[in-house]
Formats: structure tokens, C-alpha cells, sequence
């Protein structure tokens, strides 16, 4: 029972190969073709001006015949086609992607899709919460509030952008969906770092407002207003947004110390 099968499994990978050589030798003659004719030409003609030049024209296109070959070996072969994913560590712009997944990564990866999905949900309902309550409520539109406001507007879009993106880019990555993994790797990467220190600004700014209404007094109400709150707000988000992704572009993987340098000045403050 055993034989029979391995010997159709041999005539299968046998017809295979057979298979594989007649595309690589199909596309060969394809290339090769420009070439002999223009050969059999110069041997007729003679060495002209046209021959010279459709030479030249035939040998460029015959050296491309040897960059197809591979695809054609990963296309038809899958042992050469896995352990060529399996090797290479694909770049996703100046993201790193290692294509390579273990059980325990793969066990990892959709735990934790499940649980940022639950918790998405929450920072969404939850924060839009407290933004509608501050919106709402005429008597909390102070500027302490204004930036409590401000926080929760920057955890609502974690939840709303940063944790579904996040969830989208792992399930690409396990499926093997490389542009859309792409695409949505960076996204997240962005939103989610500039959401974060944009939080940990804010988190600062809320104790600075606390010190500035001990220090100012009477003036406080006159210097610090909810217009002037928010302008700063925007502002800081505007500059950390071009901070974050021209020193990410520029330093690549030294840009951290941005991130490391905002987490402990605000961590001071």
C-alpha cells in the first residue's frame, strides 16, 4: 500500500520538474530567439549600422532571461519558494519584517488580536464618554479639563485607529498579505507613537496648569484659557507628528531617543 504511493508521489514530482524545466526552457528560447536571429543577420548582411544595434538590443535582452529563472523556481517549486520566505527578512519601508512564524508567535499574535479588539472597544465607548460629558457640560469647560479632554480624545483615537490597525497588520502578517501588512504596519506604527507621546504631553501639561494656577493666583483665569489651551494642544501635536516621522525617516532605528527623551521630561515634570 505504501509503495504504490510513493511511487505515484515520485511520478507526480517527476511530471513536476518536467514541467518546470519546459517553462525555463519555453522562456529561454523566448529570450534567445532576438539573439539568434540577429546573429543569422549579421552572418547574411554583414556587420551594419542596424546589426550593430539590434545586437546590442538582443544581449540586453537575453541577460534579462537570467533574472526571470528564479521566479520561474520559486513559482514552480514550492520547497525553493517556502525557504526563500522563509530566509529572507522583508523591509516595509524602514520597518523590519521577519517573515518567519512559530507556533508559540502565531499563538501569541492572535491572543493578542483578540484582546486589543476587546479593549478597543472600550476606549472608544469609553472616552467618547467623557469627551461628550466635557463637551456637554458648560461648567467643566476649563482648562484643565479642556486638556483632560484632550487626553481622552487621544486615547479615543488609539482605540478607534491605533488598536483595529494594530489588529489588521497581525492578521496580514499570519495570512501572508505582504502590501496589506505594509500598509497597515505603518499606519499603526505612526498613530500609535504620536497618539502615545502626544498622552504623556498632556499627562505634563494637566501638572504644569496645576502649578501655574498655585503661581499665577488671580491671573490665572486671564492667562490661561480654554482657546489658548487648545492652540497649544493642536500646536504640539502638529510638531510632534513632524518631529516623530522626519527624525524616524533621518535616524532610523536611533530615532528612539526621541520617544526616551519626551518620556522623561514629561516623567519629570
Amino acid at each position: 500500500m505504501g509503495q504504490p504511493f510513493c511511487r505515484t508521489v515520485d511520478v507526480l514530482k517527476c511530471k513536476k520538474s518536467a514541467v518546470t524545466v519546459l517553462y525555463v526552457y519555453g522562456l529561454m528560447l523566448a529570450f534567445y530567439l532576438s539573439f539568434i536571429s540577429v546573429v543569422m543577420s549579421e552572418a547574411i548582411l554583414g556587420v551594419t549600422q542596424s546589426v550593430i544595434l539590434a545586437y546590442d538590443v538582443a544581449t540586453a535582452i537575453v541577460f534579462i532571461n537570467s533574472s526571470l529563472n528564479p521566479f520561474i523556481y520559486c513559482w514552480r517549486m514550492a520547497q525553493i519558494r517556502f525557504a526563500m520566505i522563509a530566509e529572507t527578512n522583508l523591509t516595509c519601508f524602514f520597518l523590519n519584517v521577519f517573515r518567519q512564524h512559530s507556533s508559540q508567535s502565531i499563538t501569541v499574535s492572535v491572543v493578542s488580536c483578540v484582546v486589543t479588539s476587546l479593549f478597543a472597544y472600550t476606549a472608544v465607548m469609553a472616552n467618547g464618554a467623557t469627551m461628550l460629558v466635557i463637551w456637554k457640560t458648560r461648567e467643566l469647560h476649563s482648562p484643565s479639563l479642556t486638556l483632560m479632554f484632550c487626553l481622552a480624545f487621544s486615547d479615543f483615537v488609539v482605540g478607534l485607529l491605533g488598536q483595529p490597525l494594530f489588529v489588521a497588520f497581525k492578521s496580514a502578517e499570519l495570512l501572508g498579505k505582504f502590501d496589506a501588512y505594509c500598509k497597515l504596519r505603518l499606519s499603526q506604527f505612526f498613530i500609535g507613537w504620536i497618539t502615545g507621546s502626544l498622552s504623556f504631553v498632556i499627562v505634563s501639561g494637566v501638572s504644569f496648569d496645576r502649578l501655574l494656577s498655585l503661581k499665577l493666583h488671580l491671573r490665572y483665569t486671564a492667562t490661561i484659557t480654554v482657546p489658548r489651551v487648545l492652540t497649544l494642544v493642536a500646536s504640539v501635536l502638529v510638531c510632534l507628528s513632524a518631529i516623530l516621522t522626519v527624525l524616524k525617516l533621518w535616524l532610523k532605528d536611533n530615532w528612539i531617543i526621541i520617544p526616551a527623551a519626551i518620556f522623561s521630561v514629561t516623567s519629570l515634570v
